[in-house]
């Protein structure tokens, strides 16, 4: 069994920015406005860093730009930088909304020793 939850990530967003501080408010405007760029040149733009200055705005624009997880991720991967984090957290808050069937059958067979 599936459970989804339906709510629009935009929406969302919008609604909780108005609770943030203004460098918050800042990071979430330039990233809702990053949506038609992109996401090499938004994600370089904002910084491709871990830093929550650099990977916030970053996790904001893949979540409103993209509908289909694999493509998020793979724009996220070749983005550079802190990839892991953002993917991790992108991820996450997409699935939440998303059927997890969107997550390509050949990547949960990857079987990766350490």
């Amino acid at each position: 069994m599936i459970l989804k939850i339906n709510f629009d990530i935009k929406e969302s967003i919008l609604k909780l920015k108005d609770a943030c501080s203004e460098h918050l408010k800042d990071m979430i405007e330039k990233a809702l406005n990053s949506k038609e760029k992109d996401s090499f040149k938004a994600i370089r733009d904002f910084g491709p860093a871990c830093g929550i200055n650099d990977g916030f705005s970053g996790v904001i624009h893949l979540l409103v730009k993209y509908d289909n997880l694999k493509q998020m991720l793979i724009a996220n991967s070749k983005a550079g930088g802190d990839t892991s984090a953002r993917a991790m957290i992108a991820t996450i808050i997409f699935i939440a909304n998303h059927e997890i069937g969107q997550l390509p059958k050949e990547w949960m067979n990857i079987n990766a020793k350490i």
